[in-house]
Parts: structure tokens; sequence; C-alpha cells
């Protein structure tokens, strides 16, 4: 799972295809439509799994950031996400891949083109998110770190300084990982990378 799919296949299950599959989940009208929306959006996560930020591209993020408007999508995946499903996961392999819904947001608000498909109030719905999942789990736990990473892609590409959703909260939850003993020395460093974007006056 989330191995890269031999480049052959790209002819088939390309550009073209994606754009296909997109259409199908945008398309949400009756129950029948809503069954096969999910079965497309679950596919579309398993796909995304095999690409590596900044390594190459990913034709998922190219299809996307081709759209105006992605509702259906982005709506359901921040369903997904507040629940903390992961659909493509069905059996415990070993070793686990990356939690499909997460690294798609990751990836989405890493790119400026596709972040733009979320509207502010869907940023400050992850926000909220964000800041309770970050407050539940431990140090060490390695999803606080996804989620950090996540809370970094998801302020930078927000225009955070012109809302500011929850700033205290965060600034708070970083502090406390900041003064973490013993330090997780990963989170460290990506809570000292937001707070000197966002927090440092």
């Amino acid at each position: 799972m989330g191995e890269p799919m031999p480049l052959s296949h790209l002819d088939q299950l390309g550009s073209e295809f994606l754009c296909f599959i997109l259409d199908g989940i945008e398309k949400n009208e009756t129950d029948e439509d809503e069954t096969l929306s999910d079965l497309f959006l679950s596919f579309l996560l398993g796909y995304n799994l095999q690409f590596t930020p900044g390594i190459g591209s990913n034709v998922v993020l190219e299809c996307l950031q081709n759209r105006s408007s992605a509702n259906v999508f982005t709506s359901k995946l921040l369903l997904m996400f507040n629940r903390e499903e992961d659909p493509v996961r069905l059996f415990p392999h070993e070793p686990a891949p990356k939690h499909s819904v997460l690294k798609m947001m990751i990836d989405l608000f890493d790119n400026e083109h596709t972040a733009a498909l979320f509207y502010t109030n869907d940023v400050k719905v992850v926000i909220d998110i964000l800041v309770r999942m970050i407050s539940d789990l431990s140090p060490g736990e390695q999803k606080r770190t996804v989620y950090l990473d996540l809370c970094r892609a998801v302020l930078n590409a927000c225009s955070y300084q012109d809302h500011r959703h929850r700033s205290q909260d965060l600034n708070n939850t970083f502090t406390r990982i900041q003064e973490e003993i013993p330090p997780c020395n990963e989170d460290v460093e990506l809570v000292s990378v937001i707070l000197q974007r966002h927090f440092v006056t």
C-alpha cells in the first residue's frame, strides 16, 4: 500500500481518469451518487499515498488545482478528518502506511492552489480540530507530529494574520510543547517554525 504505480499505468490511470473520479465525487445528488462518491474518494485517498512531497509531480494535486471548486470533496474530507477516519486502512498491515486523510490534507495545504479550495470557515474548522487533537496527544506520539505538520501547512496557506482564529489556544499549546521534559525534538522544531512565522511580533 502506497507503493509507486508503474509509469506505464499513467496512460490509463493518469490525469484524465482522475478528473473523471473527481467529477464522480462532486456528483452527489442521490443516495446512489453519494455511495459512489464515497468510494471514489476512498480510491483517490489511496491513490495519493504513492506520491512523496517534493519528489516528482503529484497528478492528484495537478487535477485538483485546475478546478475552481471541489465542495463535496473538501466537505467529505473534513468530515473524515474530524472523525479521525482512514477509509484506506481496512486491515492492520505492517508496516502501516501513512494515514491517507492526513497525508491528503497536508498535500493540499502545502500547495497554494489546492489550499484555495477550502473556504475560510473550513480553515477555521480545521484549526479547531487541530487544537483539540494536538492537545489530547502525548509527547512522542507520531500522530501529534503529523498534526503539527498539518498545522504548519494550514497556517502558512490561509493568510492566518487576517483572522488569527484560536491564536491564544494555539500559542498556549505550542508553548507547552516547547517546555516538555524531556523534549520531543521533532515536535519542538515544528512548533518553533510556526511560532517564528505566525506568533512573534
